[in-house]
């Protein structure tokens, strides 16, 4: 799923996931961060929201927060553990949340580690044999 389709001025609007930074719940509205500055306030619930996102690149860091982890720009190791968005405020992560998430990274990082390194290779790995004379 490429695109979250949100209801935005009576028109269905298609918002590539890629270009969404953070989305933060707002009452019974959500805020939708996306680049180039870009901000759409729509009626939707958070969690109904982080239910049609891709599960390998949102995370809820809080109750009222999702960030795309492709957007982080610094998350440090110490307290307070919060983590800057391009384009946006710092945010904070629930102490609840803080072990998953770094799990999470973890994870996320070295697929991403494996996706480019198999990008810059110039053939496939998995079928190259070396023969030895």
């Amino acid at each position: 799923m490429k695109h979250l389709e949100v209801r935005h001025n009576r028109q269905n609007i298609k918002l590539l996931q890629r270009d969404i930074i953070r989305i933060e719940a707002y009452g019974s509205y959500i805020k939708i961060f996306l680049t180039r500055r870009r901000l759409y306030v729509v009626f939707h619930r958070l969690q109904a929201t982080f239910r049609k996102l891709n599960k390998n690149s949102f995370f809820l860091i809080h109750r009222s927060h999702i960030i795309n982890i492709d957007h982080i720009k610094t998350y440090p190791n110490r307290q307070p553990y919060s983590i800057l968005m391009f384009e946006s405020d710092p945010l904070t992560i629930a102490d609840r949340r803080l072990k998953p998430f770094s799990e999470f990274l973890e994870i996320y990082w070295k697929q991403k580690k494996a996706r480019s390194l198999k990008k810059s290779l110039p053939f496939n790995p998995v079928f190259v044999t070396l023969i030895f004379k």
